[in-house]
C-alpha cells in the first residue's frame, strides 16, 4: 500500500496532498521517520493550508531529533494555526530538545494565554521544568494536572519521565504502563522507559522494552540504535552490529550508528568495511570529536599516519576533557616517530586517566613503548 501511495504521490496534481499524507501515516506506523518527514514535507508544499501536513512534518522531525528545523517550522505553522494546542507543545519540545528551557516555558505561557489551560500544555510544562533542573516542581505540576485530568495519557507519561529523573524507577515503570493502557498507539512512553533503562544499566528490561516497541514499529532508527547499544553493552557484538546496520539503513543521515558500526567492525578486524562506515559518519558529523577520533584511529591502523594525526589532533582539541582521545593522538605521534610529542601528551594525560584503571594501564603501556 505504501508503495502504491508513493507512486500516487509522485503523479498527483501539484495541489493534491492526500497520497503524501497516506505515505506519512504508513511510514510513521512502522517508525520510519525519515520517509515520513519527506512525504510530510511534500504534503506541506502542496497543501500549506492543511494542518495535518504541518503536524505530521513536525512530529517526524522531532522523532528524528532535528530540533532546530522543527523549531523553525513550528513557528511558521503557528502563524497559520494559532489555536492549535499541539503546535505549541511541539514548538516547546523542539526548544527543550536544544536545552533552551526558558524559551520553552515562555512559549508555553504564551500558549496558555491564547488557548487556556490544557492537559497537553500542563504535561509539557512539567517536563520542561523537570529537565531544566526543577524536577520536584515539575513532578508536582504533573501530579496536580493528573488530579484534574486523571485519564490524560500525556500526563501519565510525563509523570513517568519525571519519576525516572528523580530515581523512582519502579513507580515510573508503572506510570508508563498506565499511559500505554490509555493510549496504546502512542509508544513514546515505552521508548522513554527503554532509554532510561539503557542509561541506568537495566539492560534486560531495556531489551524487553526495545523488542516490544520494535514489534510494532520495526523501522524506528532511534530505537534500533538503542537496541544496538543494549546488545553492545551486554557483549552481544553480532546482534549489536545487526541493529546498528538496520538503524543506519533506516536513517541515511544518522552518524552515531555508523560510528558505532565502525568501532565494532574494527574490533573484529574488518578494517575495510569499518573505514567505510567511519568515513560515512564523518561526512555526516565532521565536527563531532568521537567521529573524528574513530576515523583518525582507523587511518592509523591502515597506515595513513599523517591523515590520522590531523584528525586526532582536531578531536583532542575539540574535547580535551576526554583522555581517551589524547591517548589515541599520542599513539599516532609515536607511530610517526614523534616520541617527544607523544611522551609530553601522555604525561599530561596521566592525572586525567587516574580515575579509570583500564585507561591508566593503556597510558602506562604506551609510555613503555616509546623509544
Amino acid at each position: 500500500a505504501e508503495r502504491r501511495y508513493g507512486l500516487a504521490m509522485v503523479r498527483a496534481a501539484p495541489n493534491e496532498a492526500g497520497p503524501a499524507l497516506e505515505v506519512v501515516r504508513l511510514a510513521a506506523r512502522r517508525g520510519d521517520w525519515r520517509v515520513a518527514a519527506g512525504a510530510a514535507e511534500m504534503a506541506v508544499a502542496r497543501a500549506p493550508g492543511r494542518y495535518e501536513a504541518w503536524h505530521s512534518l513536525l512530529v517526524a522531525l522531532i522523532n528524528l531529533r532535528e530540533f532546530e528545523q522543527a523549531e523553525r517550522l513550528a513557528g511558521q505553522a503557528l502563524r497559520g494555526f494559532a489555536g492549535k494546542v499541539e503546535l505549541y507543545v511541539l514548538l516547546s519540545t523542539a526548544l527543550r530538545g536544544q536545552g533552551r528551557f526558558p524559551d520553552a516555558l515562555e512559549q508555553l505561557d504564551a500558549a496558555r494565554v491564547r488557548v487556556g489551560d490544557d492537559p497537553e500544555l500542563t504535561a509539557e510544562r512539567a517536563l520542561v521544568l523537570g529537565m531544566s533542573g526543577r524536577a520536584p516542581e515539575g513532578l508536582a505540576a504533573a501530579e496536580e494536572g493528573l488530579t484534574a485530568h486523571p485519564d490524560s495519557p500525556r500526563l501519565h507519561a510525563t509523570r513517568a519521565s519525571l519519576l525516572f529523573l528523580t530515581g523512582r524507577a519502579d513507580e515510573g515503570a508503572l506510570e508508563v504502563d498506565r499511559a500505554l493502557v490509555l493510549a496504546p498507539l502512542d509508544l513514546a512512553p515505552l521508548r522513554d522507559r527503554a532509554r532510561f533503562r539503557t542509561a541506568t544499566g537495566r539492560f534486560e528490561a531495556a531489551l524487553s522494552d526495545c523488542r516490544t516497541y520494535l514489534a510494532k514499529r520495526p523501522d524506528d532508527p532511534g530505537v534500533l540504535y538503542m537496541l544496538g547499544s543494549v546488545h553492545e553493552a551486554t557483549g552481544q557484538t553480532g546482534e549489536a552490529i545487526a541493529a546498528y546496520r538496520r538503524a543506519a539503513e533506516r536513517d541515511p543521515f544518522a552518524a552515531p550508528p555508523r560510528n558505532n558500526l565502525a568501532l565494532l567492525l574494527a574490533a573484529r578486524g574488518e578494517l575495510d568495511e569499518a573505514l567505510e562506515f567511519a568515513q560515512e559518519a564523518y561526512r555526516l558529523a565532521e565536527d563531532e570529536p568521537a567521529v573524528m577520533d574513530t576515523l583518525g584511529s582507523l587511518y592509523l591502523r591502515k597506515g595513513f599516519v599523517d591523515r590520522s594525526i590531523s584528525l586526532l589532533e582536531d578531536a583532542h582539541a575539540a574535547a580535551p576533557e576526554r583522555p581517551a582521545l589524547g591517548l589515541h593522538l599520542a599513539m599516532a605521534y609515536r607511530d610517526a616517530g614523534r616520541m617527544a610529542d607523544a611522551r609530553e601528551l601522555l604525561d599530561a594525560l596521566r592525572p586525567q586517566a587516574a580515575a579509570d584503571p583500564e585507561l591508566q594501564a593503556q597510558v602506562d603501556e604506551t609510555l613503555r613503548t616509546l623509544r
